[in-house]
């Protein structure tokens, strides 16, 4: 009677599939590198499998859509990405304050400009016209040459200066826009991935949770609201996906604390730092 194959067998066998496809079309490299570390790590990933073969039902298909989640976050979201956009945001935060005083300081100084060449009996050969300095800087916007400007140049003539904003009014407008932008994680991964203030390896499990969420989501989906993960499964899909050392391991109680710590916390805005 023949025997049948263990769930690690058949989890190691649906990513062997996966790599040979992704060597055999030339993509998902980055995925490859998280396929093979879990091929290394097999044993640690014995009784994570198991559980992941019971829990789905023995349906191959859930696990591989199960699978392909820890494989996109530990290829794509890594903590170097999260270091990169956490930086990311912190010069956000400097560019609005940047910006928003250098087009103050521009705005003011083109302002004084126009006064003088009112009032002082010389005249600047600036350009006044807002229209003049679009068409200027469209020089090399074929689109907007062949589509937009005459249209413009129609325009400018049918109506005269007042009714149209002078340059420093439009560097005002951009001082202003500057100052009252908001600055916020264009997808939730990210959102996830750079709550807390400092960077560690809770950002990658958090990434995870919300990339299996996501996935809730999608129809058909094999992830019953029902389907979770053991604390101990978690902790040792994040020890082999971030590839750490004997010291660096986490465990169960790692997990637990680091959910019931979100918990406590809520879902508030984003603390990036």
């Amino acid at each position: 009677m023949n025997q049948r194959p263990s769930a690690t067998a058949i989890c190691e066998g649906l990513l062997r599939k996966e790599r040979a496809y992704n060597v055999e079309h030339s993509i998902r490299a980055s995925e490859n590198v998280i396929i093979e570390r879990m091929l290394e790590r097999g044993p640690e990933l014995k009784a994570v499998y198991e559980e992941l073969w019971t829990k789905l039902k023995r349906k191959p298909d859930a696990v591989k859509r199960f699978l392909s989640i820890i494989l996109r976050v530990g290829a794509h979201w890594t903590p170097n990405h999260f270091n990169t956009a956490s930086q990311a945001y912190r010069r956000h935060i400097e560019l609005r304050s940047e910006i928003s005083e250098l087009a103050g300081k521009l705005a003011s100084l083109l302002r004084e400009r126009t006064e003088l060449s009112e009032s002082s009996g010389f005249h600047s050969s600036c350009t006044h016209h807002i229209v003049d300095l679009i068409e200027a800087a469209s020089q090399s916007n074929w689109d907007f040459r062949l589509h937009l400007s005459e249209s413009l140049s129609a325009l400018r003539y049918q109506y005269d200066m007042k009714y149209w904003p002078s340059p420093f009014e439009v560097v005002d407008a951009i001082a202003e826009d500057a100052r009252s932008v908001e600055i916020s994680p264009s997808n939730p991964i990210t959102e996830a991935g750079t709550r807390s203030p400092k960077r560690s390896k809770a950002d990658s499990f958090r990434a995870l949770q919300v990339a299996l969420e996501d996935d809730r989501q999608s129809l058909p989906c094999p992830f019953g609201a029902d389907f979770h993960l053991s604390d101990e499964s978690w902790a040792t899909f994040l020890n082999v996906m971030l590839d750490l050392e004997p010291d660096e391991l986490v465990d169960g109680p790692y997990i637990k604390r680091l959910r019931q710590r979100d918990r406590d916390a809520g879902r508030n805005e984003p603390n990036v730092q």
